[in-house]
């Protein structure tokens, strides 16, 4: 699968948000979380925290996935004197990011730090989601997520 970012402009709030995308084929795209800003906004007049733009795509350095964008801390169309400056959202290259429907995942067996607890595990989500851990080798887990008409934005520990 693919990872995409994209620009969205959102009438109501006169602000550009900038929202991940998947593909399995790079020719048919899906919004991971549509209306779900990347990185949350802040009050108006702070710097990143007007309109965002996304750049070309995301980078993956090593186990980080990099997302650069561009912001301003105005309205889109209401403050004309804006200004602006270039911006980086990090996340691990292992987080799970975007699951909707009905049914059962089982991850790839992820790398588990020593001493990580299990029981440590965050999850984000909208509706019924289970998670099992289960242990696939010294040193690594998978993750098993069962949903029940539900979306599952991430999972980290």
């Amino acid at each position: 699968a693919f990872l995409g970012v994209l620009s969205v402009f959102y009438w109501d709030q006169d602000r550009v948000h900038v929202e991940l995308a998947w593909s399995p084929d790079t020719r048919h795209w899906e919004r991971i979380a549509p209306g779900r800003d990347l990185v949350p906004h802040g009050p108006l007049g702070r710097p990143g925290n007007g309109c965002r733009y996304a750049a070309m795509r995301p980078f993956v350095v090593g186990e980080r996935v990099r997302i650069y964008y561009g912001a301003d801390d105005g309205r889109h169309n209401a403050d004309p004197n804006r200004t602006g400056g270039l911006y980086l959202a990090e996340f691990t290259a292992h987080r799970l990011a975007g699951l909707q429907g009905t049914g059962t995942v089982l991850t790839r067996p992820l790398p588990l730090a020593p001493g990580t607890d299990p029981q440590s595990l965050h999850v984000e989500a909208q509706g019924a989601v289970t998670v099992r851990i289960v242990p696939a080798g010294e040193g690594q887990a998978r993750l098993k997520f069962e949903l029940d008409d539900a979306i599952l934005y991430s999972a980290t520990w």
